[in-house]
């Protein structure tokens, strides 16, 4: 008797385990959004595509401009943010206001930008978005099986893949971007968004280690808008930097201050809060009645995120221009942070950052 019984517990555990499996996996492929994602990702395609510019292919030419191509940080070099002319974030050709920009984009007149040949050039930058496509699957994947056999926590590794993203751009990019400020980062958004793509439910499904790269980046509780959200702000973020650069040019020199706090500070936030994190609140999400749980703690490391930014940008240097920056993107960056609908941090943090920026201009 104490066997049979024994073997009907056995039996309904095993039967209620397997329908806990297959509810996680219908949750994770996400059926219940993939026609409404592949008419928006084709959206945000077309429009990618119709703001390219014509791209030069002849000539060598020399290359002022040198965006970076970074997902987080598409327009500049974090890793030496003011060590030549080289490194500055305009377009020579724009109308850029070097009295409102801080010490970073100051240049030597003795020195003279590289000549790079175009097509090199040209090479280069496409090499690292190969780079960066294989990096980005790659480290997913090796996460995500992390995920899957360990259990470790998707907020860590969520975050890792946003950091190595961030990093990326300073250790693989060699040389300068031959293209504009705009199709420079709608070619790197562009290659971003197409991968986030390839993990949707259809590919998924299909090959499993997209499915395994997938998991590092699928919080349960993002579930069935993981990559609704991701696209959907990683889109946004990229019409407000556009935005920036054409409207609001004289004040670019900040755009590094903004994708720090964005790229750094939100990517640290999410550990920080999970593992230190003791003063908790609640926060909104898009097309969802959910609320989300942060933490003081992750916000406080937003603000210091900011700080350490502008100290950079202003070479550590406290004058009236630096003081004013550091009273007030810290603080704003923190509470855009705090105040954005979950996963939509990053262009309400950009968003808030060019603000700022106008408003300095306009008191300096």
């Amino acid at each position: 008797m104490g066997q049979a019984r024994g073997s009907q517990v056995y039996a309904s555990m095993l039967r209620f385990s397997k329908e806990c499996v297959a509810s996680d996996v219908r949750q994770i492929l996400q059926h219940g959004t993939e026609g409404a994602m592949a008419r928006l990702n084709l959206l945000i395609l077309l429009v990618f595509a119709s703001l390219l510019t014509p791209i030069p292919t002849t000539q060598a030419e020399v290359v002022l401009f040198d965006p970076g191509v970074g997902l987080t940080n598409y327009f500049g070099r974090m890793a030496r943010p003011f060590t030549s002319p080289s490194d500055i974030l305009v377009d020579p050709g724009s109308d850029f206001n070097h009295d409102m920009a801080p010490p970073i984009f100051d240049t030597d007149e003795t020195q003279q930008p590289p000549v790079v040949e175009y097509h090199e050039a040209v090479r280069n930058f496409w090499t690292y978005l190969a780079i960066m496509s294989v990096t980005f699957v790659g480290g997913a994947y090796l996460l995500g099986r992390q995920v899957v056999t360990r259990g470790w926590e998707v907020g860590y590794t969520r975050k890792a893949n946003a950091l190595m993203l961030y990093f990326l751009p300073y250790i693989a990019m060699k040389g300068s971007s031959p293209y504009g400020a705009t199709v420079t980062a709608t070619l790197s958004l562009g290659v971003f968004l197409l991968l986030l793509m390839l993990m949707s439910a259809w590919f998924r499904h299909r090959i499993p280690a997209l499915a395994t790269a997938f998991a590092s980046i699928d919080r349960p509780e993002d579930r069935p808008f993981t990559l609704t959200w991701l696209i959907t702000s990683t889109f946004v973020a990229w019409v407000v930097i556009l935005a920036w650069l054409w409207f609001a040019p004289q004040t670019i020199g900040y755009l590094f201050v903004a994708l720090f706090i964005s790229g750094v500070g939100d990517a640290l936030a999410e550990p920080v809060g999970l593992y230190v994190g003791r003063h908790p609140y609640r926060t909104t999400a898009l097309w969802t009645k959910r609320t989300y749980t942060r933490t003081l703690e992750g916000s406080a490391t937003v603000f210091l995120s900011g700080f350490i930014a502008v100290l950079l940008v202003h070479r550590f240097e406290i004058n009236p221009q630096s003081a004013a920056a550091l009273l007030t993107f810290p603080i704003i960056g923190a509470i855009a942070e705090a105040k954005s609908p979950h996963t939509w941090d990053q262009p309400l943090i950009i968003a808030s950052s060019a603000l700022v920026a106008v408003v300095l201009s306009l008191v300096h």
